[in-house]
């Protein structure tokens, strides 16, 4: 009988250390999956991983991620709400669950969760720049700006940056300053700038 328990108890132990190694593997395939674009593959291993381990915050945002890309942005954003939960502190998750918002169009709402990213990790300049870009939809101009300024501080070849800033300086009628920016963004590499040009500076 003692024999018997030890052999269950050996097997438990050893369950139980299995399962993080196993929730692990299942973690890394999906990031592999994830790098070449099967979305569908990566889902099913994180789904595999949380099933083991529900705990994982990085598994959940990259599900998140995952299905952002397939275009499941409402899926997506519940990933990002347990991913938070998890890890209060997550601000790739705050910006994921922002930029997610942002394509169903809940501006103030992809608004407060960059706040809140910026607040964790004040010098991502790509935070600032789409945060900037939901203040243009809402036509908040000089928030916009102000923004972009700081996204071309952090990183000066933010080509969209100063595409963005150019249009939104052209909404608050300073001409000059705004062809500046849509040219600074065409010999970035930012193609839409021209066509911009086009309609505002000639």
């Amino acid at each position: 009988m003692k024999l018997y328990l030890i052999i269950i108890s050996l097997v438990i132990k050893l369950t139980s250390i299995g399962q993080p190694m196993l929730s692990d593997t299942f973690t890394k395939q999906g990031d592999l999956k994830y790098s070449n674009s099967d979305y569908y593959g990566a889902i099913d291993s994180y789904t595999k991983a949380l099933a083991i381990n529900p705990k994982l915050a990085s598994a959940l945002n990259n599900r998140g991620l995952s299905n952002y890309n397939l275009g499941e942005f409402k899926t997506a954003i519940q990933d990002f709400n347990k991913a938070i939960e998890i890890k209060p502190d997550f601000s790739e998750a705050y910006f994921n669950r922002g930029i997610a918002k942002d394509h169903l169009e809940d501006y103030r709402g992809a608004i407060q969760d960059f706040n809140k990213s910026i607040e964790i990790a004040p010098t991502v300049s790509e935070i600032y720049n789409c945060r900037g870009k939901s203040y243009y939809y809402l036509e908040n101009y000089i928030s916009a700006i102000q923004d972009f300024d700081m996204t071309i501080n952090l990183n000066p070849k933010a080509a969209d940056a100063y595409y963005y800033r150019g249009l939104s300086k052209n909404n608050l009628n300073d001409l000059n300053s705004a062809c500046l920016d849509l040219s600074k963004a065409g010999e970035l590499g930012y193609t839409f700038a021209y066509d911009a040009i086009k309609k505002i500076c000639y």
